[in-house]
């Protein structure tokens, strides 16, 4: 696919559905974004190490068992879940205002304080989530994550799914960042995931690296995300941007999966101006395109 002068639009909607989980894979390549905060940017997100032994100041405890902890890491106190092995609980912040489609970075840090094979750790906010795999010393975990152009006030969570046992949570910061793409000859900006190889423009959206749901080409997002896919849910929609300095699109190809279906049907839409819109495909159950 060549680029159009008047980028086109690619969209994604879901139609009469329940929540599915969908990838979208457009073709492979592989770019650099980097992302870079302020260095005197506020954190968002009370802190974790001063409580009072049961809620501590800004966040409270959803489902299962939790408290706060005294010294538990580098002599502050720390945020601590407990699963059963089958349930999920979570420490949520008070509710937050979240700017739309701003990026944001999460770090904290995290432990499990007992031997356990199963389960994740979980962090985000209410529609972006990540899972990481908890070890038994303390780990440094961070992602980057778009937030949806439809959010208002919202809640962030660190909390753990199906883990067997407790899990500690500390250094929790969440920041707003700003993306840096690779700067190319004659005004040409790609980010994670595109590329240009013998006149031919891809992107092919890694929904597994630091950047989870965003990419450059992302215009707006009305949809969850959990890890490394989509999920969409009736009225939940995703549009894209393609488009490169100086050049012309003649064609283009589209490939697209449902990976884990529920209901409904997942349209696919282009549009060169993001108010006329072309259907590309329709795709139901575990179809791909």
């Amino acid at each position: 696919m060549i680029p159009h002068a008047r980028p086109p639009i690619a969209r994604w909607r879901s139609v009469q559905s329940r929540p599915s989980n969908v990838g979208s894979r457009l073709a492979c390549s592989l770019a650099t974004l980097l992302l870079a905060s302020g260095l005197c940017a506020q954190n968002l997100l009370p802190a974790v190490s001063v409580g009072d032994g049961v809620n501590p100041d800004g966040w409270r405890l959803v489902g299962g068992k939790g408290q706060w902890v005294e010294a538990s890491h580098e002599g502050r106190g720390a945020l601590l879940v407990e699963g059963n092995g089958n349930d999920e609980s979570r420490w949520e912040a008070k509710k937050i205002s979240l700017d739309s489609g701003a990026l944001l970075a999460l770090r904290f840090s995290a432990r499990r304080d007992t031997v356990s094979a199963s389960g994740v750790v979980v962090a985000g906010p209410s529609r972006i989530n990540r899972d990481f795999f908890p070890s038994d010393s303390w780990q440094h975990y961070e992602f980057v994550f778009c937030v949806p152009s439809d959010a208002t006030n919202d809640f962030l969570r660190l909390g753990q799914w199906h883990v067997n046992g407790k899990v500690l949570f500390d250094d929790a910061e969440l920041f707003p960042v700003a993306p840096v793409h690779r700067r190319l000859p004659g005004g040409l900006e790609l980010g994670e995931g595109e590329s240009i190889r013998d006149g031919r423009y891809r992107f092919g959206a890694n929904f597994q690296w630091i950047g989870a749901n965003y990419h450059r080409p992302l215009v707006k997002s009305r949809a969850a995300f959990n890890s490394n896919r989509w999920i969409f849910y009736p009225g939940a929609e995703v549009v894209y941007r393609f488009s490169v300095a100086g050049g012309t699109q003649t064609n283009g190809i589209v490939r697209a999966a449902i990976n884990d279906y529920t209901s409904g049907v997942l349209r696919i839409e282009a549009s060169r101006n993001g108010r006329s819109w072309l259907r590309v495909a329709t795709l139901a159950g575990g179809r791909r395109a």
